[in-house]
């Protein structure tokens, strides 16, 4: 036999329910499954062992269980910490996850496994209702985005503070290194203390965070920012000058805007630009 034809055959066992289930049976359809009269005979030949075939279907599956599992808990903790203290069967979802993806392995790309397992999540949220569950996700999905964009990233991507003396900018704008996002419910606190998921629910009340990565050489961190500070974040979308963006909030919060800018620049979440 051909070995490149009975290594896809075999993933094709590996990955596909019907065609996993028709083997164990010994009830092998060629036509039905859409294999080639020789990838039938190597479907027949794993379908004559079907013990120790059964054994390494439910082996590959169980890793693959338990390395989605893992990906979840890396990038995503707090939704995977909220899953569990609402008695939700984490490997059962794990396992519908893997399903939808044809038990797909992602090996050492764990973001990427993360990223796609919260989709997974967003799309099909578990039967009984985690009311936290979206602002989770949501906040634990830009994580993970930001980490996968910056990961090859060069380090001309975080701005450089203007020395003092320097001529001071005109304009400002959003570096790209950090994301704001907005949730329903007051998730500070478990931020702070995770293990406070497990102790109670979260208030119903809206929240602001700023999810970025500090420098090229830091894990990511998460702060979180009033309304005018997001509203100021927001403005910098495009370089603007600092008058243009005053212009356009609420005047009587231009103290905090001084601040927050203040307090962008150091984090390097907003760059200063010259113009001639």
């Amino acid at each position: 036999m051909d070995a490149e034809l009975v290594w896809k055959t075999w993933r094709r066992i590996l990955r596909e329910p019907e065609l996993h289930e028709s083997v164990l049976a010994g009830a092998i359809d060629g036509r039905a499954h859409g294999l080639s009269p020789e990838e039938a005979r190597i479907a027949a030949d794993y379908a004559a062992h079907s013990k120790m075939t059964r054994w390494a279907v439910e082996t590959y599956r169980f890793r693959l269980e338990r390395g989605a599992l893992f990906a979840l808990g890396t990038g995503a903790p707090l939704t995977l910490r909220l899953l569990e203290s609402a008695g939700v069967d984490t490997r059962e979802v794990a396992r519908r996850y893997l399903r939808s993806v044809g038990y797909g392995d992602d090996g050492p790309h764990v973001y990427r496994s993360c990223a796609a397992f919260l989709d997974f999540l967003r799309r099909h949220p578990p039967s009984a209702p985690v009311r936290e569950l979206v602002d989770t996700i949501a906040l634990e999905s830009t994580v993970v985005s930001l980490i996968r964009q910056l990961a090859d990233a060069p380090e001309s991507s975080w701005p450089a503070r203007p020395s003092e003396g320097e001529p001071q900018p005109r304009r400002y704008v959003q570096s790209g290194t950090g994301r704001v996002v907005s949730t329903t419910h007051a998730l500070a606190s478990w931020l702070a203390q995770p293990e406070l998921v497990a102790a109670n629910t979260a208030a119903a009340e809206p929240e602001h965070f700023l999810v970025y990565v500090p420098s090229v050489d830091s894990d990511y961190d998460i702060a979180e920012l009033s309304r005018t500070a997001k509203q100021l974040f927001d403005a910098l979308a495009s370089p603007r000058s600092f008058d243009e963006v005053r212009s356009s909030l609420p005047p009587d919060d231009d103290d905090e805007h001084d601040a927050a800018l203040e307090t962008f620049l150091s984090l390097g979440v907003v760059r200063a630009e010259m113009t001639s």
